[in-house]
């Protein structure tokens, strides 16, 4: 087309022989039998890196407890346009910790409403000042 000619030949690069014809339904056979090994190799690498990023997580994170009764301040990182980021305060709400539904989740009781919420997203109220 523009007058080039090729710096190779691709018939030296790729085996030209053995060429097999494959019947429709041989060929089908063939093709989901290397779609069913793709997915598996795929399936590997994805629960090896789904293993890396729990590694990492459990690495980095801090396991924390509360008790029934125990005041917290829940994480709600609502930002307001024209405000400082700075200034604002990212647990805009408290509550008392109702009961403890499973190792990450509980409930807790809000001027709202009663919600489940992830410890993660908990911060406890320590007193200001130690009763004697």
């Amino acid at each position: 087309m523009t007058g080039r000619d090729p710096k190779w030949s691709i018939d030296l690069l790729l085996d030209g022989g053995d060429s097999v014809d494959y019947t429709v339904p041989e060929y089908a056979r063939e093709v989901r039998d290397r779609l069913a090994v793709a997915n598996e190799v795929a399936r590997q690498n994805l629960e090896s890196a789904a293993q890396t990023a729990a590694d990492w997580y459990d690495r980095t994170t801090k396991p924390t407890e509360f008790a029934v009764g125990d005041k917290v301040r829940l994480f709600c990182p609502r930002h307001f346009q024209g405000w400082s980021p700075k200034l604002q305060s990212n647990y805009a709400q408290t509550g008392v910790v109702q009961a403890k539904l499973n190792d990450s989740t509980y409930l807790v009781k809000t001027q709202r409403g009663t919600k489940a919420f992830h410890t993660d997203k908990l911060k406890l109220i320590w007193p200001c000042c130690p009763s004697s």
